[in-house]
């Protein structure tokens, strides 16, 4: 991947190592296809020239490492990092490095900044691209786990949320597959309810919930109904957790 083109040509960004640049630490340059950047008419020799005169300079900014040509071989090559490629610059005479220095230190700049994505892994040859293959596959696995494991949970979610309006907790512990007297001990510790299972005032205010006065065999008493926020509420409440709820 070539990251930053000047006047038709490209100039590979790498790693110390010879990879392609991650974007994280410094990025490192072929100075032959600098030389070709700037035009030189035989870029090999330019660049060791230049190199070779200015070789104190150059000393600590440059690096050996194995780099595959085009013919498919390995060869010893050395690269620049980017204070070597400043120095290589400024020591140029071509009229294209001035022009070429601003590009190049425009873009790391933007890279840096994440306004460029850089790929950090490539696969590089057959097993890495197998690797890498094997690894989104097992990825892709994983995540269809996820999903039938939570699949029974939405489910259930979604009977709430499509059932009739207000909901007696009866009918809300049995849609969601857990024991009423558990399920008000659960709301009762969240403090949605109090001691005695009717809800606090702000999600009465709130329409959470809502209190009706039935009378039974003679008697009157207070009722708790779920309204529809409520079940909304309380279906991602219990559905969220693994521990209160299990199909």
């Amino acid at each position: 991947m070539s990251l930053i083109k000047f006047e038709n040509f490209e100039v590979d960004t790498l790693n110390e190592d010879g990879s392609l640049w991650d974007g994280s630490g410094d990025a490192w340059f072929i100075p032959k296809q600098i030389a070709e950047a700037l035009s030189a008419s035989n870029p090999r020799k330019y660049a060791n020239e230049l190199i070779r005169k200015n070789f104190e300079r150059f000393e600590g900014f440059s690096v050996g490492c194995k780099l595959r040509s085009t013919d498919g071989k390995s060869y010893d090559t050395n690269i620049i990092n980017e204070n070597g490629l400043y120095i290589f610059l400024m020591a140029s005479n071509l009229p294209q490095a001035i022009s070429f220095q601003r590009q190049v230190s425009e873009m790391i700049k933007k890279i840096r900044k994440d306004k460029i994505q850089v790929f950090k892994s490539i696969p590089q040859n057959y097993k890495e691209a197998v690797a890498a293959l094997l690894g989104q596959l097992e990825e892709n696995d994983k995540l269809q786990e996820e999903i039938q494991e939570q699949k029974p949970k939405v489910q259930i979610y979604h009977r709430m949320i499509d059932a009739e309006s207000n909901q007696t907790f009866n009918e809300v512990a049995k849609s969601l597959k857990i024991g009423r007297n558990k399920m008000l001990k659960i709301l009762r510790d969240k403090k949605f309810l109090m001691w005695n299972n009717l809800p606090y005032q702000k999600y009465l205010e709130s329409n959470h919930f809502f209190v009706r006065e039935v009378t039974k065999n003679g008697k009157n008493f207070t009722q708790t109904l779920v309204t529809a926020k409520g079940l909304d509420l309380l279906g991602r409440l219990f559905i969220s957790s693994k521990e209160v709820i299990k199909v």
